[in-house]
């Protein structure tokens, strides 16, 4: 008797120990398909539409040298070549360069600093870099 007693208590666990697992899976895939809805609708049609998304792309190939902070020659290089393929490759967004244009004016061992001015558009259409002293 007392071997049965054990074996309901065991089994009574086990269904609860199943049941607490079912709804953590359900609870994580709810959380997950919250997320990936969230996700999509504030990258498609939930607001923003397929202009601003091509301008916010364009922007952040050179905001990101703006936003994170003091940049190396090596950083400002990558920069230049970016502003130059854009030149080459996008006619209707040109970016112009101040300051410091040419990857032979940078030094390895200098930190610059970068500034992006914004056209009527919204567009960046100048980058300022400069040698932060």
């Amino acid at each position: 008797m007392e071997e049965l007693e054990k074996l309901k208590k065991t089994t009574k666990r086990l269904k609860i120990a199943v049941i607490i697992i079912f709804l953590m899976f359900v609870i994580v895939g709810i959380i997950i398909l919250y997320i990936n809805t969230r996700d999509t609708d504030s990258c498609t049609g939930g607001g923003m539409s397929a202009e601003l998304q091509a301008r916010e792309i364009f922007n952040y190939n050179f905001t990101k040298y703006e936003y994170e902070g003091e940049q190396s020659g090596f950083m400002i290089r990558q920069l230049l070549k970016e502003i130059e393929s854009n030149n080459q490759n996008n006619k209707d967004h040109q970016v112009k360069v101040e300051g410091i244009k040419k990857s032979e004016e940078l030094l390895n061992n200098k930190i610059y600093k970068v500034e992006c001015d914004y056209g009527t558009d919204g567009y960046i259409n100048n980058v300022n870099i400069k040698e932060e002293k």
